[in-house]
């Protein structure tokens, strides 16, 4: 058991730095958890990272796919490449980042002119949902947040 003087110490020990430190560490950690969270949301859910609906099918797309995607539904993103597949984290000095190296990203997140990707109602694909996020960070980022502090502290 350590010395109330010990535990000051390593106490002193752990400012931002370190934090930041550790913060990086654990989201490396569960970045599959990230990647899983926001394929759900744009997959399965059909939402940008501000709630918004991507898009919806048509008539036409309806036709084409013989009925498999009903006009008026919310776009799946399935039919978009590889774009689920080769998502990933980029890790930045101040934050990080959600991205895909499908070649049809760029057409999906940048300002389009009419074209191929016209019919998408954002260009906010990536990154997590106000309430994906808070949930990442209470069930995952947290947990081993604190036991990081806890471990560094010896407790």
């Amino acid at each position: 058991m350590a010395t109330l003087r010990q535990q000051l110490q390593r106490a002193q020990s752990l400012n931002k730095s370190v934090a930041v430190d550790d913060v990086f560490s654990v989201i490396r950690e569960i970045e599959q958890i990230i990647l899983d969270k926001n394929r759900e949301q744009l997959f399965e859910n059909s939402q940008d990272r501000y709630g918004n609906v991507l898009g919806f099918y048509s008539y036409a797309t309806e036709q084409i796919t013989h009925g498999s995607k009903k006009a008026g539904e919310p776009f799946d993103a399935y039919d978009t490449g590889s774009l689920q597949e080769k998502m990933y984290l980029t890790f930045y000095p101040d934050g990080v980042g959600v991205f895909s190296e499908d070649n049809k990203a760029e057409g999906l997140t940048s300002e389009n002119d009419g074209g191929e990707f016209s019919t998408w109602l954002t260009k906010d694909l990536f990154g997590l949902s106000e309430k994906n996020l808070r949930e990442v960070i209470e069930k995952s980022i947290l947990p081993l947040f604190i036991k990081a502090q806890r471990n560094k502290l010896n407790l």
